[in-house]
This record gives structure tokens, C-alpha cells and sequence, in this order.
């Protein structure tokens, strides 16, 4: 089982694992073949013809093969640099990985993975964040041309050799949103939006809930018209959505409201819908929207214990592990104020019927979470966020 990665301070963070791939990984193999196929391309003359032979004349070989023959010797600081921390193990230690990081950033500052694995070692918030922005200072001048050069569907994401630098602005929007500055992450996660509009990273949806938290709901309508949270099936967009629809309906409810709602729950699916009246539809919608997406967040929402869960680095759309991250990074935003997790539970009602013929793996995931919850004897997560709020 993959383990949540911990945080700046020493503790299990809520929110999202590191996003450095790690060294020798299959991810990071893959996008050194590409950049070294991208470096090919771009300094020959090739015509089309060529250029189709060359491409045609990879298919079927193994990765390690294919950089093995593009390698050749490293030309610049910033290759040697690149190869010490490509050529790192998977199973390197901490020490060596650390030691590789700071020969690399001896040779180039401009090696972004360096100042991923290095910032991993910051013994306080500070350091961390400190390390991350002296790293994407350096990016930035590196990359001023490709940065210059992003438009509305052409964003870094697509140019390997910058997706280092996109992983340490990613890395530092999780510092600064670990440490409670909301507002420093909503510029660095706008600031990735404008680099990468296709999202590749997926944090339009962090960007959303901070919106929400700093009340900036015109902001927040404007991003989910650019994503479309319907046609979304990234489950921190259609939480989001319907989260902001209960909000929206709260906010238009006379002050007798709590009175009739007091009253109308539990007796009554229907008692409840008459509190809100004409406000409930469009909530209705868009929770059974969002149930439809990921139909294991409602019931894992209210599990006690489910905070206390590791977090996993692979996980299926729309399946319980997603549900799980979505929990931890977001649970308390639902419980402010009671309504938003009853509306949540009540207009959710039959969602179990949603997965009951779902993909074996997504049983095995909710298996998995349930057994890791069996033994929690602490305090639920919502009354911890009542009692802080009452502190």
C-alpha cells in the first residue's frame, strides 16, 4: 500500500502526496525518452520523410534501449546535471538521493529535479518553501521562451524538459496551502493554470475549493465554466460544484430556515426538500451529478476514521481511493455549519445502488479502506472541526 507522503512539518499531511516523480521511476524513464526523442527532432534538418522513418524506427524497443541510443555523451552542465539524478536508483537512500541532488545543482542550478528531491529534505516549512522558489526563480529564466510562448490550448505540460519546474510550482501551492497562506496557493495554482490551461496536473479543483474558502465566488463560477464540471469526471470539480450550489442555496434561505429544518429532518426526504423550496432543485442536481461521478463519497464522508487512512498514489476515477483524497484534502469545508454534509447525505440517498456491479478493483479499494477504518476508536473528523472552530 502506497503511504500519504508527510508534511513540511514532520506530520501526516490532509493534503495532496508529492508530486516528484521519483527517480528511475516508469514515469520519469518515460519522460527522459521523450525529451531526449523532442532534443532529436528539433536540432536536425530532417524532412518529413525522415522524420516519419525515425519515429517508426522506435516503435517496439524498450525505453532503457531507446535512451541508451539517443543518450550519447552529455553536452551541456545542465545534461550532466540531469544525468546524475536520472541515473539515481529507484531504491536509492535517502543520503545518496540527497548527495545527488546537490552535486547536480553544483554543476547546474537549472536542474529542476535536483530541487525536487532537495526540497523533499527541508527540516522546517520555511526551508521547504524557500528551496521550491529558489528553483522556480531559476525556471523561470530557463524557460522564459517556452513561458512566453503558452497560449489558450499550448501550455508547458507539453514541453518535457519544463514539467520539472510545473512539479515545483505544484509542490510549492501544497506548502503554502499546508500552512494555511490560501492565498499564496490560489496565485501559484492560477499561475499553473495560465501555463498548463489543459490541466494536466489536476489543480483546477484545489484552485476551486481555496476559491470557496476565501468566499471568491465569481472567480470560482468563472473556473467551472471554463472546466465544465458536467462533462467532468474529476471528482474535486463535481464535489466542488455541488458544494457551491448548497452554499448558494444557504446563503438565498430566510433566517427561519434552521427552525423548519429542525423540524422536517430526519422525518422526510420531502420534509427536507420544502425548507428550501425553489432552491433545492439545482442542488439536488448537482450532488446526484457529483454521486454519479464518484458514488463512494457520501458514504466514506461520514466514516469515522477515514481521515486517519493512507492516502494512495494510483488511483481509479471516480473510485473509493479518489474519494478517499478527496476527504482528507477537503471533509471540513462540508462540515462548516452542519448543512452542506446533510444535504450531502440526504439528497446522496440510494447511492450504494450505484456501485453495487462496479469494477473488481473498485471493490477490492473499498475493501481496503473499510478494513484500514475497522479498528479507529478516536474522535470522528467532524467533531474535531467543531471543536476547532469553537477554539
Amino acid at each position: 500500500m502506497a503511504k500519504s507522503k508527510k508534511s513540511i512539518s514532520g506530520k501526516i499531511t490532509p493534503f495532496p502526496a508529492s508530486h516528484a516523480a521519483p527517480p528511475k521511476d516508469f514515469v520519469r524513464e518515460k519522460e527522459q525518452m521523450l525529451r531526449l526523442i523532442q532534443e532529436k527532432l528539433s536540432s536536425s534538418d530532417m524532412s518529413t520523410e525522415e522524420t516519419n522513418a525515425f519515429l517508426s524506427g522506435l516503435q517496439g524497443r524498450k525505453m532503457e534501449d531507446i535512451i541508451a541510443g539517443l543518450g550519447g555523451a552529455p553536452q551541456t552542465d545542465l545534461d550532466r546535471a540531469n544525468d546524475i539524478i536520472w541515473d539515481l536508483p529507484e531504491d536509492a537512500s535517502d543520503a545518496a538521493m540527497k548527495k545527488a541532488a546537490k552535486k547536480a545543482l553544483a554543476i547546474s542550478e537549472d536542474c529542476m529535479g535536483a530541487w525536487l528531491i532537495l526540497f523533499e529534505f527541508a527540516k522546517t516549512a520555511e526551508e521547504a518553501i524557500d528551496l521550491l522558489n529558489q528553483g522556480i526563480a531559476r525556471g523561470r529564466k530557463f524557460h522564459a521562451g517556452l513561458i512566453a510562448s503558452v497560449g489558450k490550448d499550448h501550455g508547458l505540460w507539453g514541453h518535457v524538459e519544463a514539467r520539472d519546474f510545473m512539479r515545483l510550482l505544484h509542490e510549492l501551492a501544497t506548502a503554502q496551502h499546508e500552512i494555511g497562506d490560501v492565498e499564496a496557493a490560489a496565485d501559484t495554482y492560477r499561475e499553473m493554470l495560465r501555463l498548463n490551461p489543459n490541466d494536466n496536473q489536476g489543480v483546477r479543483g484545489e484552485l476551486l475549493h481555496i476559491l470557496i474558502i476565501l468566499d471568491k465566488m465569481t472567480e470560482a463560477k468563472a473556473l467551472l465554466k471554463r472546466y465544465k464540471p458536467s462533462r467532468d469526471l474529476d471528482t474535486d470539480m463535481v464535489y466542488g460544484f455541488a458544494l457551491m450550489e448548497i452554499i448558494n442555496a444557504m446563503s438565498r434561505l430566510d433566517e427561519n430556515w434552521t427552525k423548519r429544518l429542525a423540524s422536517a429532518h430526519p422525518k422526510s426526504f420531502q420534509a427536507f426538500r420544502k425548507v428550501f423550496g425553489a432552491h433545492f432543485p439545482p442542488v439536488e442536481k448537482a450532488v446526484k451529478a457529483a454521486v454519479k461521478a464518484n458514488p463512494y463519497l457520501p458514504m466514506l464522508m461520514g466514516l469515522p476514521g477515514i481521515m486517519e487512512t493512507d492516502t494512495h498514489d494510483t488511483m481509479s476515477v471516480g473510485g473509493p481511493y479518489a474519494a478517499q483524497d478527496y476527504i482528507q484534502r477537503h471533509a471540513p469545508l462540508w462540515a462548516i455549519g452542519g448543512l452542506p454534509f446533510l444535504m450531502l447525505a440526504t439528497c446522496a440517498s440510494g447511492a450504494q445502488a450505484l456501485f453495487k456491479n462496479q469494477r473488481p478493483h473498485e471493490m477490492e479499494e473499498l475493501q481496503d479502506i473499510m478494513q484500514a477504518t475497522s479498528d479507529f476508536t478516536g474522535k470522528p473528523w467532524w467533531d474535531e472541526v467543531i471543536e476547532g472552530l469553537q477554539a
